[in-house]
């Protein structure tokens, strides 16, 4: 085939063709009759191309329709189709979320499952598993939209079949939009509900209560209200008939405004009790609603725990304040008397108290807790005034470690999660020689939470300060660091906490040379020598770090980079999951943003709503996932 340059090289008319040159009109005349050849020869090649594009066209629609074959028969040898429903569902169980109730959302599991194939979704509704949780959010359009709403949910309850069913309802505090065909599904099916999740407004709690009675929950187990009763028209939340479910194990109350110790519960077959601190404040339409705790004092928590002798998990707020014991109680025994609490293995606590007389009596004073496995601790001082300014107790008195000297028999916390402004480092240290057991430990800086940056100076007396002198410490024998002879003569027994794995610090003042140095000797003593292994290795790891460019305010480029590669030699070296977190150290640099309010449509309905809202999930393994 010519190439353009070798057609115009004969051409007669050639010397032309670069030049400005004007041909004449005979001229003219004779590169018109060269080109009448020319022409055809271009038009008999299109169509040669259009041909040829017909027929490159009806071979890719044969090979597209052959592959579909292909594919189609290839289908059906894939194994997933030789998987017996069982296994199947199974694997459909897996595909539900496990730190939220599953929503009513197409795209995700369970109600995407069902529109894969006919197969998919006869299975999948035929799995009452799948469908035991669902988090209900009220919608707001017509009358019709409700219904079809309400249709929805009804399918979804009756999917469970016989199963007790848990369910999670969100409602703004404020709101105004309709409820009642949510309540009236929710009411439908309350004789099968085992888990009810509250966090809805007082108008919705008001008119929930009144209709219903006591025989309205046969199955419920545990009751989890949020945000409730801070409104004009706020419903006594003590007199709720919910209180009265005869299978009722597990309470939990988020910022809702009761005194605990007068609900009207079971309280000797109660199993879990949860109060968390939380610290909120809610505005709408420039009505101001501030959310406080139910916070209790030391005597109270003392009441509380002898009236529930078979609670295995509680999350408890303690403050120093003058308030009378409800009258339908009798009262608590001294706190200078042993309490022996032999069920309770997850101990949440937030103190709020003053600490002003170290010898004051306080809540874990005397209190035997043989089965305790985890322990989390947080003295909180921004709820209180006076404890800001407040000095910590000395090392000896401090809280925790008075109760666990106290304990009868050896410790056996294996999780301990602990704020580091809650202690002295001192205290600290000698709460971790009476820990043996310890497999996770978390210190987290709730100064890095709230501002973003971790000051400069830390005083080991007002704080906990992990240095390079704490990971000398793991490493070395029980009877380096303890005075007198070990209590453990084991081998296992020679360090300090020989079972430690995981380790979360928030802030920390290590050096990359001692975190080294600490895995490299926790591995070496994990070997196993004589049958027996001196301490466990570490398997997690996550540690905060200044940066290593002390005149920048936030983490650079380049220690961003310093980290991930000093995470990348750590990793390689020791096989362990490590994390390395850059830590301001001067002040954050605040920005100011201001949000207008989207418009409400005239259709509104978001199935994620209220699963943003606070989460206290109180899981030991949940809290020390890392990223």
């Amino acid at each position: 085939m010519l190439s353009s340059q070798d057609s115009l090289s004969k051409s007669p008319f050639n010397a032309w063709i670069t030049s400005n040159y004007a041909p004449t009109d005979w001229e003219r005349q004779q590169i018109k009759t060269y080109l009448v050849p020319v022409v055809e020869s271009s038009l008999a090649l299109d169509a040669a191309i259009q041909d040829a594009r017909r027929t490159l066209e009806s071979l890719l629609e044969d090979k597209a329709t052959i592959d579909a074959t292909i594919s189609a028969h290839e289908a059906i040898l894939r194994p997933i189709r030789r998987l017996p429903p069982d296994i199947l569902r199974e694997i459909f169980a897996q595909c539900l979320p496990v730190d939220q109730p599953p929503t009513m959302e197409s795209d995700k599991a369970p109600l995407t499952l069902t529109r894969v194939c006919r197969s998919w979704r006869e299975i999948a509704l035929s799995s009452p598993e799948l469908w035991r949780h669902i988090h209900i959010t009220a919608p707001q359009g017509p009358d019709a939209y409700l219904k079809f709403h309400q249709e929805r949910i009804e399918r979804w309850v009756r999917a469970a079949g016989n199963m007790p069913v848990s369910v999670s309802v969100w409602i703004e505090m404020l709101s105004e939009q309709p409820f009642e065909s949510t309540l009236d599904v929710i009411l439908a099916h309350s004789h099968r509900i085992g888990t009810l999740d509250l966090d809805v407004s007082d108008r919705f709690l008001q008119e929930f209560d009144d209709r219903q009675t006591a025989e309205t929950w046969p199955l419920l187990e545990s009751v989890t209200i949020c945000w409730a009763g801070w409104t004009s028209n706020e419903p006594d939340i003590s007199s709720l008939k919910i209180w009265n479910a005869p299978m009722l194990k597990s309470v939990k109350l988020i910022a809702v405004d009761v005194e605990v110790l007068s609900l009207p519960v079971k309280w000797t077959q109660l199993q879990s009790i949860s109060l968390p601190l939380v610290e909120r404040d809610l505005y709408d339409n420039e009505i101001g609603v501030a959310a406080r705790e139910t916070l209790l004092t030391h005597e109270m928590a003392r009441l509380l725990l002898e009236s529930a002798p078979l609670l295995s998990s509680l999350h408890v707020s303690i403050a120093d304040e003058d308030r009378p014991m409800p009258a339908a109680h009798p009262v608590p025994s001294s706190l200078n008397a042993p309490c022996v609490q032999a069920h309770l293995t997850i101990l949440y606590l937030d103190d709020v108290s003053v600490h002003s007389d170290s010898n004051a009596p306080a809540l874990l004073d005397n209190l035997q807790l043989p089965s305790l496995r985890t322990l989390h601790y947080h003295l909180d001082s921004s709820q209180n005034g006076e404890t800001s300014f407040a000095p910590l107790p000395p090392s000896n008195m401090n809280p925790v470690y008075r109760f666990l000297v106290s304990q009868a028999q050896p410790c056996s916390i294996t999780c301990w999660r602990i704020t580091r402004h809650s202690m002295q480092h001192s205290a600290f240290i000698n709460c971790l020689k009476l820990m043996p057991a310890l497999e996770r430990l978390y210190v987290e800086d709730e100064q890095l939470q709230d501002l973003g940056f971790v000051p400069q100076v830390v005083d080991p007396y007002v704080a906990i300060y992990p240095d390079d002198s704490l990971l000398d410490l793991l490493v070395q024998r029980s009877d380096e660091t303890l005075s007198g002879p070990p209590s453990d003569p084991t081998i296992e027994g020679r360090y300090l906490c020989p079972k430690l794995t995981s380790i979360r610090l928030d802030s920390t003042i290590f050096t990359v040379d001692a975190v080294k140095a600490f895995l490299a000797c926790r591995s070496e003593l994990s070997a196993q020598r004589d049958g027996h292994s001196r301490s466990a290795a570490v398997r997690r790891l996550y540690l905060g770090v200044p940066c290593p460019d002390a005149d920048h305010e936030e983490p650079t480029s380049g220690g961003q980079e310093w980290s991930e590669k000093v995470e990348k030699e750590l990793r390689s070296t020791f096989k362990i999951d490590l994390t390395v977190k850059l830590v301001g150290q001067g002040p954050p640099r605040f920005k100011f943003v201001t949000l207008a309010p989207p418009a409400r449509p005239k259709i509104s309905y978001d199935p994620w709503m209220g699963l943003d809202e606070w989460e206290f999930r109180e899981d030991d393994e949940d809290d020390l996932e890392w990223a």
